[in-house]
C-alpha cells in the first residue's frame, strides 16, 4: 500500500509547484484508510523535515559551503519545528501523541535513505551528460550538484525550477557547454517520468478499476 501511495502521489508531485501535489495525495490516502487528518498532516511534514536534514547532510559531504544566509534559514527553521513540537508535547500531550514520532535509530534510517537518493540523482545526472556527450571531473559535478540543490528549497515545477537553472549554470561554470548543460538536465527532468507513469500510473489505474482493497487500518 505504501509503494502503491507513494508511486501515485509522484505523478501529481512531478506537475505541481514544490512537489507540494505528492503531499496532498499522501494526505488524502492516509485520510482515506482511517488516520486521523492531523495525523496525516504531520507524517508528511515529518517526512518533510527529515527530506530536508538529509538533503542539507549531502550537501555537507559534498564540502560545499551554504551561504551564512541560507545556514541561518534552515536552523532557524528546524530550531521553530523542534520548540513548537516540545511545547505541544509538554502542554497538549493528548494531541501529541496522536503524531508520529520517530526513534533516533528511525529517524538516523530516514536521513541516511535521503542521502542515498540524492546519490541516485547524483547517477543519473552523470549519465544524462554522458548521453549527450558532455564531460566534467567528478569532483567538480558533485560541488555543482549539490550547490544547486541549495536552490531546490524554491519552489518551482519540476523541469522548470530554480533548482533546474542553478544546476545548468553550475555545469557551465565548470567547462560543460550550454547545449549540452540544457540538454543533460532536461535529459534528467524527462527521465524521471517514466518510472513515474510506469508505477504511478498504472497503479492510478488499477485501483481506478478495483483491482486493490484499502486496507483498514486506523491510526490512534
Amino acid at each position: 500500500w505504501h509503494l502503491r501511495a507513494y508511486a501515485e502521489s509522484e505523478i501529481l508531485g512531478l506537475i505541481s509547484p514544490w512537489h507540494a501535489g505528492a503531499d496532498l495525495w499522501r494526505i488524502h490516502r492516509l485520510d482515506k484508510i482511517g488516520v486521523r487528518r492531523s495525523s496525516a498532516v504531520a507524517e508528511v511534514a515529518l517526512d518533510r523535515f527529515i527530506g530536508a536534514v538529509g538533503l542539507v547532510a549531502a550537501v555537507v559531504v559534498t564540502g560545499v559551503t551554504l551561504p551564512w544566509t541560507v545556514l541561518a534559514i534552515a536552523l532557524g527553521a528546524a530550531a521553530a519545528v523542534l520548540a513548537g513540537a516540545l511545547v505541544v508535547r509538554r502542554r497538549r500531550p493528548l494531541l501529541a501523541g496522536r503524531w508520529p514520532w520517530p526513534s533516533a535509530k528511525v529517524f538516523a534510517l530516514g536521513v541516511l535513505l535521503s542521502i542515498g537518493y540524492q546519490a541516485t540523482i547524483l547517477g543519473l545526472l552523470v549519465g544524462s551528460i554522458d548521453a549527450v556527450g558532455g564531460s566534467v571531473p567528478p569532483l567538480q559535478l558533485v560541488a555543482v550538484f549539490g550547490a544547486s540543490q541549495i536552490a531546490g528549497a524554491l519552489p518551482g515545477v519540476h523541469g522548470a525550477s530554480p533548482r533546474d537553472g542553478a544546476l545548468v549554470a553550475g555545469l557551465a561554470s565548470i567547462g560543460v557547454s550550454w547545449t549540452a548543460a540544457f540538454g543533460a538536465v532536461a535529459l534528467t527532468a524527462l527521465l524521471y517520468w517514466i518510472p513515474a507513469l510506469l508505477l504511478g500510473g498504472s497503479c492510478l489505474f488499477l485501483r481506478w478499476r478495483g483491482w486493490f482493497t484499502e486496507p483498514q487500518a486506523t491510526a490512534p
